[in-house]
């Protein structure tokens, strides 16, 4: 699995109609609406998620970043490998890109990886569906 930001996860594309320019994923999912008419004019969303300077940022800050100081509302940040993500787990108040990142957030207060997180994560995600799912954020 790969982990972290990847360059090519998100890109500029252009509105067919408009000929205005946002950011999408690698999925097409958008994430910065076409607004701007040029890619330098979306700014520091272009810098930190197509030119991939989001790897500079500590992953305790990203999601803080995108979502409040950028008003981001489409994205969140995985808590485990600092992924920016569209979709992903809702574990409480964390965020998981994946189940393999999802399990590595069951830790004791030590920061060690509970012997049956797995299975933890998996009754979690079968009994408390109001705290534990996959989801989509749209703005």
């Amino acid at each position: 699995m790969e982990k972290g930001f990847q360059l090519g996860d998100f890109t500029v594309f252009q509105d067919s109609k408009t000929g205005r320019v946002g950011i999408s994923d690698c999925d097409g999912n958008i994430i910065v609406p076409a607004e701007f008419n040029t890619k330098e004019e979306i700014g520091q969303p272009y810098e930190l998620l197509v030119l991939g300077e989001i790897e500079n940022v500590p992953i305790d800050e990203r999601e803080e970043l995108l979502v409040e100081d950028l008003g981001i509302e489409t994205v969140r940040v995985c808590d485990n490998c600092g992924k920016v993500m569209h979709e992903g787990y809702t574990l409480g108040g964390e965020h998981a890109c994946c189940d393999e990142c999802a399990i590595a957030l069951y830790k004791d207060k030590d920061g060690n990886v509970y012997p049956n997180a797995e299975e933890l994560f998996q009754t979690d995600l079968d009994e408390n569906d109001e705290e534990c799912y996959w989801t989509s954020w749209e703005g």
